[in-house]
């Protein structure tokens, strides 16, 4: 009878504890539930208060009509959830709404200021007419920390769905299933992403406005941090912004990587355990080259309609030259100027697109000790527009010496592993007796005394590798090669030679995403000229 006794005790403990003081559904149609505004009721398609929803079409009411209408909950006492420690309350339902202009949002009564407070505006769902029907809903949830609510505030508690079509002529919503809830408080979720600048971006602004989506876990504001390293806040630290999506720092240095850091609170806390996103500002458009420590590197991401430029000196007047690494234009349209000491002369004349757009291998120097990037731009595609054009990235030095030069290529290594090699086949020294060749993953560097081959590698397929040679005699003479990257190993039977045999009435399957063209014979008609494939036998 002991051991019945203790169970029993602990099963009401756990009951208690995890009990929830509020669970009120709205119980729709409620006639607790008060609806009113200045409305045309042509457009009331739902009234809570003797329908199953909360529904209203705009556009029905007509383009002269001016809609302000609201429903408003009967009054909830929120004491007893309090007194439980349940200070988190959570308004939900589902909802569609065609939303071209006006608000639709949830509002709180604040008994002890007599005011309604905003706590979500609803923003829109998809465009088909689903609000005439109220199908097709789809969820919400919003919330808010009471712990520091007075008792009125906690007894004269009441919420309301609330409309106004801002004076315009627009379409509808359907709000049903409304239902409050008490639970436990906690801090907010660290899930705030920031989605501007993104992750890992370059050439950004010097005044960013930096944006991120909603945390969840209801936050009621954000903490902005903006440091040099993951986490740091030597340049913004932990500065309150209040229940907002953005903030726009001070100006920024030129050619730095910062890390931003968001941590949502409530009145639970901050959130715990945020990481950083990292960006990189743009490259100062005026520069002075010391030709006694090395070149500079810049890249950029040039926009629509306007002529972006850079400007360098050298600081002993020596002539400059220019090295592009990599980057791209609008062919056809979008030119890469660069100018003599002069400020006139376009040493880029003649191939003001690069190849076909491609500007990697340019290289140009100066008759003094200044020089001019430019891009003039169109109004139409561009860098920032177009995940197809890629930042110019480019090296500028004191012409010194005399560079090297080299033709860098990827080499497949898939007959030993899901990996690939990037050689340089270096055909000039330049004016260095001795250059080291190294790449961007750490690899130690291989010095050359003379003319050939050097391998790198292998590398894990996706990898993004370049190499950089380096003059050991004159820092100011430095050849970096564009990115290369495999994205995976062709497949087995890629080659004519490697055919699979198959008979008729079997099947095969695979993926070719990383076939080749090659070992096409002359005159085949399959997939046709130049396009990717496999090779079977029919046996």
């Amino acid at each position: 009878m002991k051991k019945v006794t203790l169970l029993l005790a602990f099963l009401l403990i756990s009951f208690v504890s995890f009990s929830q003081v509020i669970n009120q559904p709205a119980n729709w149609p409620n006639a607790s539930w008060t609806t009113s505004g200045a409305y045309n009721v042509a457009g009331l398609l739902g009234d809570p208060s003797v329908d199953n929803s909360f529904a209203f079409d705009d556009d029905a009411a007509g383009s002269t009509s001016d809609d302000d209408i609201a429903s408003e909950s009967p009054v909830i006492d929120l004491t007893p959830a309090s007194t439980a420690g349940e200070n988190q309350i959570t308004i939900s339902g589902d909802y569609t709404h065609r939303d071209i202009g006006g608000s639709l949002s949830i509002q709180w009564w604040d008994a002890d200021n007599t005011t309604w407070v905003p706590l979500l505006e609803m923003e829109g769902t998809s465009f088909a007419n689903d609000y005439q029907t109220c199908s097709n809903l789809v969820s919400f949830e919003t919330g808010f920390d009471v712990s520091g609510f007075t008792a009125t505030q906690l007894s004269g508690f009441k919420y309301r769905y609330s409309y106004d079509d801002a004076d315009g002529w627009q379409w509808g919503w359907c709000i049903q299933n409304s239902v409050v809830t008490s639970a436990l408080a906690s801090p907010p979720n660290c899930d705030a992403v920031v989605t501007a600048p993104t992750d890992g971006e370059t050439a950004v602004s010097i005044d960013p406005v930096i944006t991120w989506d909603p945390a969840t876990g209801f936050p009621d504001g954000y903490l902005v941090s903006i440091g040099t390293t993951p986490g740091g806040t030597e340049i913004v630290n932990n500065v309150d912004v209040g229940n907002v999506l953005t903030y726009t720092p001070a100006t920024l240095a030129f050619d730095t990587t910062y890390y931003i850091t968001i941590t949502p609170y409530n009145a639970s806390g901050n959130a715990t355990g945020c990481s950083s996103s990292s960006f990189t500002t743009e490259s100062d458009p005026n520069q002075t080259v010391f030709c006694s420590v090395g070149p500079v590197n810049t890249v950029f991401c040039y926009d629509s309609g306007e002529v972006t430029e850079f400007t360098y000196i050298s600081d002993d007047g020596s002539g400059l030259q220019v090295v592009v690494n990599s980057g791209q234009v609008e062919n056809g349209w979008d030119e890469f100027v660069v100018l003599d000491s002069d400020g006139v002369t376009d040493l880029n004349a003649a191939t003001p697109y690069g190849n076909s757009g491609d500007l990697a291998g340019l290289v140009y120097q100066t008759s003094g000790d200044t020089l001019t990037i430019q891009v003039t731009a169109d109004f139409s595609v561009s860098c920032v527009s177009s995940g197809s054009i890629n930042p110019i990235d480019l090296t500028v030095s004191c012409a010194t010496c005399t560079n090297p030069t080299a033709n860098f290529a990827l080499v497949n290594d898939c007959a030993n592993g899901e990996q690939f090699l990037v050689e340089a086949d270096i055909t000039s020294l330049g004016s260095a007796t001795t250059l080291d060749v190294t790449d961007n993953q750490g690899s130690p560097a291989q010095t050359v005394s003379a003319t050939g081959t050097v391998t790198f590698g292998p590398y894990a397929n996706g990898t993004n590798v370049s190499l950089t040679l380096t003059n050991n005699d004159d820092a100011n003479c430095v050849v970096t090669s564009a990115s290369f990257t495999q994205a995976a190993c062709p497949p087995n039977n890629d080659l004519c030679t490697l055919a699979f045999p198959i008979a008729c009435g079997e099947s095969d399957s695979g993926n070719t995403s990383a076939a080749t063209d090659t070992d096409e014979p002359a005159g085949f008609c399959g997939t046709g000229g130049g396009a990717p494939g496999v090779w079977y036998s029919f046996v």
